[in-house]
């Protein structure tokens, strides 16, 4: 079956322009993670052109469909000339690796696994210059995270409505399955937020967009992930408008998210 989807997937034309949605086996979690890939409607034209990246990460509870409903990612695939992976964040991972449930390992896989993966049969430009990494809600603290520990992997990463401090929800959205609870792991949940995790940005030229409502619970959160930006010497953009935690406000601020990092990468070429 995965090895039909998968020359499906290759034959290009069948799939350019649209979402194609591909299991991605994955070792260190024993299962295969369901991705969908949203290609230009050129990319068939020329096997030869690379294309830069965008790995989209979703909130809790969505799934590697949730942000191509949301989005119209197709049109701005072609608009931009980029590719979209989004990935299936298995509803509440928080894209961890967790030390309590060793089923859920999603940086891991992100960075050992899929990316090698996409590297090798999606004709995307292989390299740091190429690849961005964004998400919303859950999906943002994890692209900022991942981009906090490898840095060397991509070259701009944003987030819309980001929970950037995992200490302010305890109790909320299943974080205690993954990290245990709060009370007795209280460094783990600090080493996991990327408010404590963006000074290791300093001095290492990713672009970074943060974009949050002014209503938004997390507004704490991302006020304070900006101001440790800011006091570390991390160049980023940090913008607040008027809304909150919903997908009416990702709706309204998705394409300047994604224009902001297509702007950062590589271009499309040879």
């Amino acid at each position: 079956m995965f090895a039909a989807v998968l020359t499906a997937f290759l034959a290009f034309g069948c799939c350019a322009g649209i979402g194609e949605v591909v299991p991605v086996p994955s070792k260190v979690m024993q299962k295969r993670i369901k991705c969908t890939i949203i290609l230009p409607a050129s990319y068939d034209q020329d096997t030869m052109k690379r294309f830069p990246v965008i790995y989209l990460l979703h909130g809790y509870s969505g799934d590697n469909l949730t942000l191509v409903k949301v989005l119209p990612l197709a049109p701005w695939s072609d608009t931009f000339q980029v590719i979209f992976i989004c990935v299936d964040g298995d509803y509440s991972s928080w894209y961890i690796d967790s030390p309590v449930k060793k089923e859920s390992q999603y940086e891991t896989f992100i960075i050992d696994e899929l990316m090698p993966w996409v590297d090798s049969r999606v004709h995307v430009r292989a390299s740091r210059e190429g690849r961005a990494i964004a998400g919303t809600s859950m999906g943002a603290q994890g692209a900022m995270t991942i981009i906090a520990r490898h840095p060397e992997l991509f070259c701009a990463a944003g987030g819309i409505s980001g929970i950037y401090d995992l200490t302010e929800f305890p109790n909320q959205w299943g974080i205690e399955k993954v990290l245990g609870p709060l009370e007795s792991n209280r460094q783990r949940w600090r080493d996991n937020s990327f408010v404590n995790l963006a000074p290791r940005l300093a001095g290492k030229g990713a672009a970074l967009m943060l974009i949050t409502g002014l209503n938004d619970f997390s507004l704490n959160g991302n006020r304070g992930a900006h101001e440790v930006l800011r006091q570390n010497g991390i160049t980023h953009e940090y913008r607040e408008y008027p809304g909150d935690h919903t997908y009416q406000f990702v709706k309204a601020h998705g394409r300047e998210l994604v224009a902001f990092l297509a702007a950062k990468l590589a271009p499309a070429g040879h």
